[in-house]
């Protein structure tokens, strides 16, 4: 029986939005966890650059390269990838076969879609599944088409941004803390959803009319937990630091 864990990443604060996450967060972990083991690790949160400069002399197995983008890293890009190396560093150590990782901002809308993600890992997985990516935004729909379907509930990878809710092997694992070693260039979803991420993944048909799909789709988009993109004065990171 494949053993799945889940964890989440959650930012602090005060604030009104910071408050409904809060909520939502403890909402996520109630309904994941009546499924699946709960496998929580700390979420990287850098509110200076100095933080950040503590975090990478603590983590010398996480690396940054200058951004392949036009502008530089934002500070909240590089905490989620460091939330995820403090995540897949502690999975590939346990004894779990897949670990389903959350935002905070991700609406899922009741036991019948932990339901409907379970029947998917136990009856729907591919064998050559490595990634399963379970959001998609709204406005990317439109890159799903029916060619890419191998099953009733699964595609092969269309979206190009959003790691609202995925899940990852332990190969994978592997292989995403590798490139951490080598040196992130680009945000995270954007380095697992191109051509450069070598390992086999799959997508959620982006439907209604599939179980539970809708509450999985319906997110309550409040823009990024971590990212900090849409901050009136985001933090941009120099390279090198």
């Amino acid at each position: 029986m494949i053993k799945i864990g889940f964890c989440g990443f959650h930012v602090p604060g005060t604030d009104e939005k910071s408050m409904f996450r809060l909520n939502n967060q403890q909402n996520l972990i109630s309904l994941l966890s009546s499924r699946f083991i709960q496998h929580e690790t700390p979420t990287a949160f850098f509110p200076t650059l100095v933080s950040l400069g503590e975090f990478l002399k603590a983590h010398p197995g996480f690396t940054l390269r200058e951004s392949r983008n036009v502008e530089p890293f934002i500070i909240g890009e590089i905490g989620i990838w460091a939330s995820w190396y403090l995540a897949l560093s502690s999975f590939v150590k346990s004894n779990l076969d897949w670990l389903i990782i959350y935002e905070d901002d991700l609406w899922l809308g009741g036991l019948e879609t932990i339901e409907f993600i379970e029947k998917i890992f136990s009856d729907n997985l591919p064998l050559d599944c490595d990634f399963l990516a379970l959001t998609a935004l709204e406005g990317e729909f439109f890159l799903h088409n029916e060619e890419l379907n191998v099953n009733q509930y699964l595609s092969e990878r269309f979206q190009s941004c959003c790691l609202g809710l995925s899940a990852v092997s332990k190969k994978a694992a592997h292989y995403i803390l590798e490139k951490m070693e080598s040196g992130i260039d680009n945000p995270i979803d954007l380095f697992i959803f191109s051509k450069e991420f070598a390992l086999k993944t799959y997508s959620l048909i982006p439907t209604q009319q599939v179980g539970a799909q809708i509450s999985l789709y319906n997110q309550k988009w409040m823009g990024s937990t971590i990212n900090l993109r849409d901050s009136a004065d985001p933090i941009y990171v120099p390279f090198p630091l």
